[in-house]
């Protein structure tokens, strides 16, 4: 069997790695090229378990027995020596207010809220970790600072009327020129006096029951 281990970093621990040189970048690059060829032609099978080498699930996060807000995406099987099995539940796991708008834990005047399971431990880490978003937020809400709920009246008292800047003036110059030309309307709609529709027409003298010849004009 062939184990290979990678480790980069200065014989000065104080000197800092560049920015991204943690162990998923640089040295598993390393370690993917030099096992790549060292076992070129091997074929794969697993590791056979030695004695004493015993699974159980844990919690991902902080190592323990999977707690009661453990979601099923931090539980994990690993592998043990017999008798070092964590015994103690998950306690990193919490319930938390979050505001929606903010993202951050919600303030005393934040009008919504959201609870969430997220991992609190004793030390925070930069935004640019893996699981940053999973984590308690760092800080309160501090968009929502006062009330935004109108206070509640005694009982019997209402709310009174809001006034105009105008007085109403305008509210009712605009009723009446709205109502004029409905009057107008009715005006040019009336029927005509029925006087002014009566046709006079000449009597005829009558012979028989039939009109007359009317004489020519001479």
């Amino acid at each position: 069997e062939l184990v290979g281990v990678v480790w980069i970093g200065y014989d000065d621990q104080n000197k800092p790695l560049p920015y991204g040189s943690y162990g998923g970048t640089y040295p598993a690059r390393i370690w993917r090229q030099i096992m790549s060829q060292a076992l070129a032609g091997v074929p794969v099978k697993n590791f056979p378990r030695p004695a004493g080498i015993v699974t159980a699930t844990v919690d991902s996060k902080s190592g323990l027995l999977p707690g009661p807000n453990t979601p099923p995406e931090h539980q994990v099987t690993d592998y043990f020596a017999e008798g070092t099995v964590p015994t103690e539940v998950d306690n990193t796991h919490v319930l938390v207010d979050i505001c929606p708008v903010s993202g951050l834990l919600a303030g005393e005047y934040c009008p919504e809220r959201v609870t969430q399971v997220r991992v609190q431990l004793p030390y925070n880490v930069p935004e640019f970790v893996e699981d940053y978003n999973e984590r308690v937020p760092p800080k309160t809400c501090d968009l929502h600072t006062a009330p935004t709920v109108t206070p509640l009246l005694p009982p019997g008292e209402e709310e009174p009327p809001v006034e105009p800047p105008d007085g109403g003036k305008e509210q009712e110059e605009k009723e009446q020129g709205e109502k004029e030309p409905e009057e107008k309307d009715t005006l040019e709609r009336r029927p005509p006096d029925r006087q002014q529709r009566r046709r006079i027409l000449p009597q005829l003298p009558v012979e028989n029951g039939l009109p007359a010849p009317v004489p020519e004009s001479t």
